[in-house]
């Protein structure tokens, strides 16, 4: 979602191709950063919801309602934060 967010703040400024190139390195980045903390919290959350032998199965489901929901949230920060990263570094180079 970075990258979509991206290109689309190089869309609505009508950047050129430097502008385009550099939206897409913005999300690039920003994507990798989002994947690897959202894989690295739900590893950690997963870890210690296994681990722990007392939780019921409605418990595990209420946290794994809990994940996906918070998951959906940093998509949507994500995507504003990619549009908001390319927008500035777009306004700062042209």
């Amino acid at each position: 979602m970075p990258l979509a967010g991206a290109l689309d703040a190089a869309k609505a400024a009508r950047a050129g191709s430097t502008g385009y190139a550099l939206a897409v390195i913005v999300g690039l980045l920003l994507g990798s950063f989002c994947t690897w903390t959202t894989w690295t919290v739900g590893k950690a959350i997963v870890t210690s919801v296994l681990g722990r032998p007392d939780y019921s199965d409605s418990r595990k489901d209420w946290v794994a309602r809990g994940m996906f929901f918070s998951t959906l949230l940093w998509i949507v920060f994500a995507f504003i934060l990619g549009e908001w990263a390319s927008s500035t570094l777009i306004r700062l180079t042209t």
